[in-house]
């Protein structure tokens, strides 16, 4: 099934693939050289008054069956993008195929596009 997108639909999807290129490359930096370099350190942007804070975002519980561990029940992650059907979603683990939706529970609006 083909879905056509709109021009800054792509637009966003190709600056969110290039924001998580640049997340690989950083965590590759981090497990080859076990630090950041010093140019990516120094060009960092420097955060004053921070603390740890906890967010919401939207995520997608179910069960699933993975080959290496059998049957999961728990969380996919975040929700990155989803087909506009719903029949997919992209989460920072992968894609995963959505089968029955749980009713009770399931939002009815607020899908990530």
């Amino acid at each position: 099934m083909e879905f056509d997108i709109t021009d800054d639909q792509r637009k966003i999807l190709l600056q969110q693939a290039a924001r998580h290129e640049e997340l690989a490359a950083a965590l590759r930096e981090l497990a080859e050289f076990g630090r950041p370099s010093d140019e990516r350190i120094a060009t960092a942007p420097v955060v004053e008054g921070w603390r740890w804070d906890t967010a919401e975002c939207l995520t997608v519980r179910g069960s699933w069956h993975d080959g290496r561990d059998g049957h999961i029940d728990g969380n996919l992650g975040s929700a990155i993008a989803n087909m506009p059907d719903m029949s997919a979603i992209l989460t920072i683990r992968g894609w995963y195929r959505l089968g029955v939706p749980d009713d009770v529970r399931a939002p009815t609006s607020g899908a990530v596009q």
